[in-house]
């Protein structure tokens, strides 16, 4: 077992869990771990670590958490000793600004920067399957309210969805939401929402499919007037809250789910978009007003003929053009 491994295990021996299931080491664990003599060294380092953790927006106290904890000195008698609970954040920070000098310090740097990245990672997973999970909820809310608004004797499906919109995003049209958020104009303005921005639009459009079915609702002025009606609630059940209006939410990058059309083979070629597939093995290469891709089987152009591989030569590679005679070829 190399000196590593075995700092690692060692480290992991000590780690304590609060009540509520927090992960958390004690300093006069970690000082001992690190090398360090003496407390009073180690403290030092904690209070540049608690500046350096403020410093980057994070509470200090949700990491550091100064205790002074009851030992025995003898004969029955017992004394406040100092010390430190902290998190596995809270040990990273303390040993970026140690003593690099001590091969424990470095040893200490390694594996909290990885288990901090991890936790950085699960944390985004995490967030990803959730907003994964509610635009998944979204698609099947929106057909529920599209089938009540039919009941309710709607035609105008355009101006009804918009009429949600004007009254959750503040009057904006569809068309100002996208401006605003800085999309192209051709994309789903819900493949690009957050976590909480899908759950408002989620609660807008069941909560007015609910009271279509519950009033009934009819005709396109009053259906359309009652899902403006119940954005504009959703807006200020948010303003009251104090969270983030809908509109301020910053546009998040699209999902694989939603964006497997958008790199599709064939919706490429129908935009005639310069797109670099990962499955390609070159890019989009010009040959007069056509282009085509070169993939793991064949070519596909933006004339929508596909050319298996066998039907190019080698030394034609790059270009787009088939062997004469071959299949597909005019």
């Amino acid at each position: 077992m190399s000196n590593y491994q075995k700092f690692v295990e060692d480290l992991e021996s000590v780690k304590q869990i609060s009540q509520k299931g927090t992960e958390f080491w004690w300093g006069r664990d970690v000082v001992r771990f690190l090398n360090y003599k003496s407390w009073k060294n180690f403290d030092a380092i904690v209070k540049k670590a608690v500046t350096a953790c403020e410093n980057s927006g994070q509470p200090p106290l949700h990491h550091f958490h100064a205790v002074m904890k009851m030992v025995d000195i003898g004969s029955g008698a017992k004394r406040g000793r100092a010390d430190w609970a902290l998190t596995r954040y809270a040990c990273y920070l303390i040993a970026m600004n140690g003593d690099t000098s001590k091969p424990e310090v470095a040893h200490a740097q390694t594996y909290f920067a990885v288990q901090t990245r991890r936790q950085e990672l699960r944390q985004e997973l995490e967030g990803a399957r959730q907003r994964l999970e509610l635009r998944g909820r979204m698609t099947e809310a929106n057909k529920e309210l599209a089938g009540a608004a039919k009941d309710s004797g709607v035609k105008k499906f355009p101006a009804f969805q918009s009429a949600g919109y004007k009254g959750l995003y503040g009057g904006l049209t569809m068309g100002e939401i996208k401006q605003t958020k800085g999309l192209d104009p051709r994309e789903n303005v819900l493949d690009r929402m957050g976590s909480s921005e899908l759950a408002a639009n989620y609660f807008r459009a069941t909560q007015t499919k609910d009271k279509l079915e519950r009033e009934q609702v009819q005709g396109d002025r009053q259906a359309q007037q009652t899902h403006q009606d119940v954005g504009e609630a959703v807006r200020d059940t948010i303003k009251d809250l104090g969270g983030t209006m809908p509109e301020d939410h910053l546009p998040e990058p699209l999902s694989k789910r939603s964006s497997r059309r958008s790199t599709s083979w064939r919706g490429c070629f129908r935009r005639r978009t310069s797109l670099h597939f990962s499955d390609a093995r070159q890019p989009l290469y010009p040959r007069g007003d056509a282009m085509c891709v070169t993939g793991p089987s064949g070519r596909v152009t933006n004339h929508g003929f596909f050319y298996p591989r066998r039907y190019f030569s080698t030394a034609s590679s790059s270009k787009c053009t088939p062997r004469p005679g071959s299949a597909g070829t005019s």
